[in-house]
């Protein structure tokens, strides 16, 4: 969904469950950043990575974060393939502290409908390592090419 006059995507993970989080993403100044508020009650924030990224896979890198506690378990750093217009697989490394403890691996998938217009995004975990729950990014809406 994108929101405040254009310069912010909001993504939605498991709208209308207890466990539902929202990621923002915007541009901060020439750098593009994402905060993620988490059904673990922190907000970690990430930011782009040029260097380690190219058209098609955007690298984030934590960047900070609040009520993430020493040795709390967050969202760290994270990749978005956009392998093409129609399939996006996303990666989330999980870290406790200093420690990576787990990846979450999604793969999303657009359809299109029998009557026009219609389209949605469905996401399937593809591998997800113990111990954390499912962090799903749900509808990326847009190819975040108007924030690059």
């Amino acid at each position: 969904e994108v929101t405040a006059g254009g310069t912010a995507l909001i993504e939605r993970q498991f709208a209308g469950t207890e466990y539902e989080m929202v990621s923002i993403y915007h541009r901060d100044g020439d750098d593009l950043v994402l905060t993620h508020y988490c059904a673990m009650g922190n907000q970690p924030r990430m930011r782009f990575d040029p260097g380690e990224s190219v058209a098609n896979l955007y690298t984030f890198r934590f960047n900070g974060g609040t009520n993430i506690d020493k040795g709390a378990m967050h969202v760290h750093a994270g990749t978005i393939h956009f392998v093409n217009a129609n399939q996006i697989k996303a990666e989330w490394s999980v870290y406790a502290g200093s420690k990576r403890v787990g990846t979450n691996l999604f793969e999303l998938r657009h359809w299109v409908g029998i009557w026009p217009g219609a389209h949605a995004w469905t996401c399937s975990p593809a591998t997800q390592e113990p111990p954390m729950r499912s962090i799903v990014p749900s509808v990326l809406t847009r190819r975040m090419t108007w924030l690059a």
